[in-house]
């Protein structure tokens, strides 16, 4: 009798915990806040909307064997107006939470098969970011936030699985990991150091980041530290393989970061999004892999002609054209960061701000410029720059953290010679732009 007790109590528990979980990544709600006697709509702000996204996820967690009893005992119209936390962890004990976990896989974006060709061929694709945080540290708080982070998007749950004795990218998988708990918080306590050592620390933290090198078959596929500086200072730092993540993902990633932990902080649920669940993701991807034009691929035809297509031959590790279908052990490389002086960097900001025009322009600009003034080629100078990647004509993916970023050619034509900088960088701003 003591060992069913013992099961029944896991069982309901379990059912709390996974429903607490649930309703905390969907509302912004602290789960230590949360208890069976709260009502959904008043209590929680669960709108109809919500109340859709979180039935949904529910579904996922019955067993698949008892799903459909489920369905006809519980039908969705049934499960939307069920007033109390309490109601749902009833009904959810009643079928058991003691299901076989399913694995579920994410689509591959079409544009992160560069990045995974990149991750054998460069050695390393880590991306860091790093921000600057007032105030005084709560380290507890700011990993519950990572954790809940991690569950807001699929991506970073995710790892790459791939067939055995895989020939192609396309017998790479990228798999959901089941409970995943982030490591626990580095904290780098630097405040004994001064300025000048504070700073070399950092740098090479910077320049220790993005040469390590993640497996990208073991989660996660991202780091979170923290770098103390002061008694009310201190620094996030976040490094991420790219082929889960890019520049803007980075970005959003450690704004999403803040908000959650600000929000445990003060008190209050935080105003971000609903969570991305997998299927959404999958949606969205899926459409941007299906997206085609003909018109759109005639003039990539036509620019590739212009532009001419010169093949080249890349093996690492054998002068050979035979392929290397064996295991290797990779290729090593080195990436430099580099930084620029602060007055540097005020001045480029002021210079932008003068000429209303971002930071970008102003640096393709001055690129472009330099190769005006002193290549033989300055008439038609084709440049890859980067894009969001986000935002196609049949679905737009702005939120979602993954790795959508691309580069889109363009080219330049730069015949005036002796022209002013201010008239050059409209027109650059304007070539950029349309």
């Amino acid at each position: 009798m003591g060992g069913n007790l013992m099961a029944v109590s896991q069982i309901s528990e379990n059912s709390e915990r996974l429903i607490y979980e649930l309703i905390a990544s969907i509302t912004g709600h602290h789960i230590e806040d949360l208890d069976m006697d709260l009502y959904l709509e008043s209590d929680l702000g669960l709108d109809s909307i919500k109340m859709i996204t979180l039935m949904n996820e529910l579904m996922k967690i019955i067993p698949q064997e008892r799903l459909d009893d489920f369905s006809t005992k519980y039908p969705i119209e049934s499960l939307l107006v069920l007033q109390k936390i309490g109601d749902i962890v009833e009904i959810l004990e009643e079928c058991g939470t003691e299901k076989k976990e399913q694995t579920q896989y994410l689509e591959i974006c079409n544009a992160q098969y560069p990045f995974l060709i990149s991750y054998y061929s460069i050695s390393t694709i880590t991306i860091s970011s790093g921000v600057k945080v007032r105030g005084e540290l709560n380290s507890n708080l700011l990993w519950e936030s990572w954790k809940e982070l991690i569950l807001r998007h699929p991506i970073l749950q995710s790892v790459f699985e791939m067939d055995k004795g895989a020939k192609t990218f396309k017998q790479y998988r990228l798999k959901i990991e089941n409970n995943v708990i982030p490591p626990k918080l580095e904290d780098n306590d630097l405040r004994s150091f001064d300025v000048e050592q504070q700073g070399e620390f950092i740098k090479n933290k910077f320049q220790s980041a993005i040469n390590k090198k993640f497996d990208i078959f073991t989660w996660p596929l991202h780091t979170v530290e923290v770098i103390r500086t002061g008694q009310q200072e201190y620094e996030i730092f976040l490094s991420i393989n790219h082929t889960i993540s890019d520049g803007l993902g980075n970005q959003q990633f450690l704004r999403e970061l803040l908000e959650i932990y600000h929000s445990k902080i003060e008190g209050y649920p935080h105003n971000l999004p609903e969570i991305i669940t997998c299927s959404k993701y999958n949606n969205i991807v899926s459409q941007m892999n299906q997206w085609h034009n003909d018109e759109e691929n005639s003039n990539l035809e036509t620019f590739l002609k212009n532009q001419g297509r010169e093949k080249y031959f890349f093996n690492p590790f054998e002068s050979s054209r035979k392929p290397v279908l064996e295991s290797s052990g990779g290729i090593n490389t080195k990436s430099q960061k580099f930084w620029i002086q602060e007055q540097i960097r005020e001045s480029l900001l002021m210079r932008a701000k003068s000429w209303n025009t971002s930071l970008f322009v102003l640096l393709i600009s001055a690129y472009l410029k330099t190769i005006r003034d002193y290549s033989e080629y300055r008439n038609s100078i084709i440049l890859n720059l980067p894009t969001g990647g986000k935002v196609y004509p049949n679905v737009d993916a702005t939120g979602i953290l993954g790795a959508f970023a691309q580069n889109l050619a363009l080219t330049f034509h730069c015949d005036h010679e002796n022209e002013e900088w201010e008239s050059f960088i409209k027109e650059i701003d304007r070539e950029i732009k349309n």
